[in-house]
């Protein structure tokens, strides 16, 4: 009985130390800017070289390819404000604190209507059924998430980046990828020593 239990518990030891190595061996990974897993830690600063516009009526503005633009399928990053404005607002340049980041994807329904043409790798095809709505095929937003803070811009709340692609099929915004899009405009410095 006693030689069962001494090897009953070396089992659970052996448990737990099996699941302390897989974590210290992931764990690396997901602080090394290199890695698909990293995220930018808290104590990390997306600084703002450049001031940004943005529209009346509007709580946010995206950045593409270092300028302001609009694109779903590319890398893309939205910088959030609190509120919309009454009139245009200047965002100017500065460094934000990020305090927290997280990813996550989101279910985005494509709208079809009847007679849309449809190319899926091969010959098109127009779409007859359905009364449009959300009950067509859908996509997901890899999203990746900083919620931001400053002193001087407190109405600036969250940088998400992100891309659009095939549920389940897709992955989030790599941190290189996230500074390809942000650059010139913006980017992230690091928390050093994290």
């Amino acid at each position: 009985m006693g030689v069962y239990s001494k090897c009953r518990g070396f089992g659970k030891g052996w448990a737990l130390a099996a699941i302390l190595a897989l974590a210290a061996c992931q764990h690396p990974e997901s602080l090394n800017p290199d890695s698909p897993l990293y995220l930018p830690p808290a104590g990390s600063v997306f600084h703002l070289d450049r001031a940004l516009t943005v529209p009346a009526g509007r709580a946010q503005v995206q950045i593409q390819s270092g300028a302001v633009g609009r694109g779903e399928l590319a890398p893309h990053c939205i910088l959030r404000l609190r509120e919309p404005a009454d009139r245009d607002r200047i965002l100017a340049p500065g460094d934000f604190e990020i305090t927290r980041s997280a990813r996550r994807t989101t279910i985005f329904p494509v709208r079809w209507e009847p007679g849309t043409r449809i190319q899926v790798a091969g010959p098109a095809f127009t779409l007859a059924q359905g009364g449009g709505g959300d009950d067509g095929p859908t996509d997901e937003y890899y999203v990746t998430e900083m919620w931001l803070r400053s002193a001087t811009q407190p109405q600036v709340y969250k940088l998400e980046c992100r891309q659009l692609d095939d549920p389940g099929l897709g992955s989030h915004v790599t941190f290189q990828e996230i500074q390809a899009t942000l650059r010139p405009t913006a980017w992230i410095i690091p928390a050093a020593g994290r």
